[in-house]
């Protein structure tokens, strides 16, 4: 079988992925002044796609990894995936392959064993490996199955889940599973995962001078969390007024308000928009513009040429 590459002109390594929003591994690479070339990107979402093709000079752009045209895409040196979360998730309905997007691994797979990238990276949420392990070992395994013409193994691999807060220095509590693959034949030396960083405060990251919110003036779900979490807080012997505490407050009714002390839980699209966290030292919201660009911290309003 003859295996495409890229066909365009290209400097340094070559990169694709899919399912990869607004491709941060190229904001990555760039910061880490790695020369790449962006092959090719694939994502069904209008608005990623959007922002993305504005952002970096993909030189083609696929809208679905179920379509013929993205299992027959080039081959590169590294290629990434963030396969749809939805399945797998915690917050979800925990289908797993029972939902559609559930499947979507297994195309991705399927490029995988018919490009052969020399180098790729798989990454979803912790409750792959919590909730549907079986699922994460049977992605392993087929991985594992692949074999060249010759029947040897094609890739090494090897997984592990990373929480941001110890792996990125930043305040931000984020598990994610990543499953890493070289090809055997081009595996220079042994894989390594990155090494812990010390975790920045959170104070570093929050606006300042930001105006305080009287608790009553708060709905009364909202309330009640916040006073919840405090009398908690101060039950265990600390105070939240004195150390900053994270409480998230969108959550049902019915559900106590999780918190944790000087790191942001996950923020997800849902919680970061909607005033979904509370800060105790602060009294007052996390904002939006924390959430995005400071605590993820990718640099991105200077690599975007289009951003204000």
């Amino acid at each position: 079988m003859v295996i495409e590459t890229c066909e365009h002109k290209h400097s340094g390594i070559t990169v694709a992925s899919a399912c990869r929003g607004w491709c941060s591994e190229l904001i990555a690479l760039t910061r880490l002044g790695v020369r790449h070339t962006c092959c090719f990107a694939c994502d069904i979402c209008r608005k990623a796609k959007a922002l993305s093709t504005r952002t970096y000079q993909h030189h083609k752009w696929f809208d679905n990894v179920m379509d013929e045209s993205f299992l027959r895409a080039p081959t590169v040196d590294f290629f990434f995936s963030g396969f749809p979360c939805q399945s797998f998730s915690t917050a979800g309905l925990g289908k797993g392959i029972a939902d559609l997007r559930g499947i979507v691994v297994f195309y991705v797979l399927h490029y995988i064993y018919r490009a052969k990238p020399k180098c790729f990276l798989l990454e979803n949420v912790e409750g792959l490996l919590t909730n549907h392990k079986p699922i994460l070992v049977l992605i392993l395994e087929v991985i594992m199955e692949m074999k060249d013409a010759a029947g040897q193994r094609l890739y090494n691999v090897s997984w592990k889940a990373l929480d941001t807060s110890q792996y990125s220095g930043l305040p931000h509590h984020r598990v994610r599973v990543f499953i890493a693959g070289v090809l055997a034949k081009s595996q220079k030396s042994d894989m390594k995962w990155p090494d812990p960083i010390p975790m920045r405060p959170l104070n570093d990251f929050l606006e300042k001078k930001q105006p305080e919110v009287a608790l009553n003036s708060l709905a009364p779900g909202y309330y009640n969390h916040v006073k919840t979490a405090l009398t908690r807080i101060i039950n265990q012997g600390d105070d939240p007024f004195k150390n900053q505490y994270v409480v998230d407050i969108s959550c049902s009714q019915k559900r106590q308000a999780h918190f944790m002390k000087g790191v942001s839980p996950c923020l997800t699209k849902n919680r970061a928009a909607s005033k979904g966290h509370w800060l105790t030292k602060e009294s007052r919201w996390m904002t939006l513009w924390v959430c995005h660009s400071r605590i993820f911290r990718t640099g991105s309003f200077q690599l975007l040429p289009w951003a204000e």
